[in-house]
């Protein structure tokens, strides 16, 4: 899959309705969380790029409305894909971990589950993408266009997902895993479980380190 070909026009989806500190690392910060509920669904495995058996792990904790994490989907994960993920030098693992900004940190998260359980790992790379290169415009509407506009993927999913908080319990536990890694906002970047800051020059960097080990 190339992440530099996945978004559609903006036009197309309108239409449809080691660290330096801490507070450069954080990100968006983390606040309390909301409570639990929702309808009850099966968990999902974490979304992965790469080699599912890769040496090197790559872990990104991040939050839909979060503008940091929009910079990293769009600048930073783009570089890593076409450096160490499309020859399968890596594994590059997504984990949920809304925070309480608005709906959208939420309701995007169920709807991108949704359609890694509706359409499949690489559909869930490719909403997300889209997704977060219309984080301005989010609704309803602009989700669904973008589930619309996928393969095998139906606007039809959009409004149960959020209605009924779709894999709210994978999401949850996603959540408490980072919490109990000491993930503090987003996007907090792991590599083989050591925080490093969110640029590409740092990831890069412990990513050839481990590399020649």
């Amino acid at each position: 899959m190339r992440l530099t070909d996945t978004t559609m026009s903006r036009r197309q989806v309108l239409k449809a309705g080691g660290m330096t500190a801490a507070t450069a690392l954080a990100g968006c910060s983390n606040l309390p969380g909301t409570g639990s509920g929702g309808k009850s669904y099966e968990d999902l495995s974490n979304p992965y790029l790469g080699d599912e058996q890769g040496d090197v792990v790559v872990e990104v904790w991040e939050d839909y409305s979060c503008s940091h994490c929009r910079a990293f989907n769009l600048k930073v994960l783009p570089r890593l894909y076409q450096e160490y993920i499309k020859d399968g030098s890596i594994k590059y693992v997504h984990h949920d971990y809304p925070l309480p900004m608005n709906r959208w940190s939420w309701d995007v998260a169920y709807v991108a589950r949704k359609v890694q359980a509706s359409a499949g790992r690489e559909a869930f790379w490719v909403f997300v993408r889209n997704a977060y290169e219309y984080q301005s415009d989010y609704s309803v509407g602009t989700l669904k266009s973008i589930a619309d506009k996928m393969t095998k993927t139906e606007s039809s999913i959009v409004e149960p997902a959020i209605q009924n908080q779709a894999y709210r319990k994978t999401i949850e536990t996603d959540k408490q895993k980072g919490e109990n890694n000491g993930v503090e906002g987003t996007p907090w970047v792991t590599v083989n479980g050591e925080q490093v800051p969110r640029d590409f020059r740092s990831i890069s960097a412990q990513i050839e380190s481990l590399k020649q080990r």
